[in-house]
């Protein structure tokens, strides 16, 4: 339905403060392979895991934390989106 209507889907997972479970994204991340949607995956190890202060709780990001999400999904969105040609205007 995206599709029909020039609609990009981007697949993102939010940063929880708990470990991945090895597969917990899987189904996911092949249907997002398969269709050729890309898969922004924020529940990993390092940048949140690593960074409890930017946590509430396992499920909310405190300020910091949600400001420094909010930065880093907008630049690889801003990426992505640039690497397909998104802004590019066609010039007569």
């Amino acid at each position: 339905m995206c599709r029909e209507h020039d609609i990009l889907l981007v697949f993102t997972v939010s940063p929880r403060y708990e470990i991945v479970v090895p597969g917990q994204y899987g189904v996911l991340k092949q249907i997002a392979a398969e269709n050729d949607i890309p898969f922004f995956d924020y529940h990993s190890a390092g940048l949140y895991l690593d960074h409890p202060e930017y946590f509430r709780d396992k499920l909310h990001l405190w300020d910091k934390g949600a400001r420094l999400f909010t930065s880093v999904f907008a630049h690889d969105l801003k990426t992505y989106l640039d690497s397909i040609g998104f802004f590019k205007q066609e010039v007569e």
